[in-house]
């Protein structure tokens, strides 16, 4: 048998729904990551990758892959618009893009960048 508080009955204690499916907060997604940059360093495991900080932007995804329509790998980070990508492989050319997100979406992808 499960009792029921008459208080959660009257939804006075459970959270707000969102009927409407509209996002909730500031109610827009991200903008896309602007100015994306890649810099293999000199040892050609690493990658510094850099972008323009985009406003009420929680986090950002990269992702890179060894074909431009199949950018398989990705990590993602916080708050910080630039990341160390250490995973690559010393001989091997990548395509990489970014991605920016929040809590009402996830914006569309940059453009993609090529490195050798």
């Amino acid at each position: 048998m499960i009792l029921f508080n008459r208080a959660l009955l009257n939804h006075k204690l459970l959270p707000k729904r969102n009927h409407n499916k509209r996002p909730i907060g500031n109610e827009a997604k991200p903008q896309t990551p602007s100015n994306f940059k890649v810099a293999r360093q000199k040892d050609r495991r690493n990658a510094n990758l850099t972008w323009d900080a985009v406003k009420d932007a929680t986090g950002y995804v990269i992702y890179w892959g060894i074909e431009k329509d199949k950018l398989n790998l990705n990590a993602m980070m916080y708050d910080y618009p630039d990341y160390e990508l250490r995973a690559l492989t010393t001989d091997q050319s990548y395509y990489l893009q970014v991605e920016a997100f929040n809590e009402n979406g996830i914006s569309q992808r940059s453009e993609i960048v090529f490195i050798e």
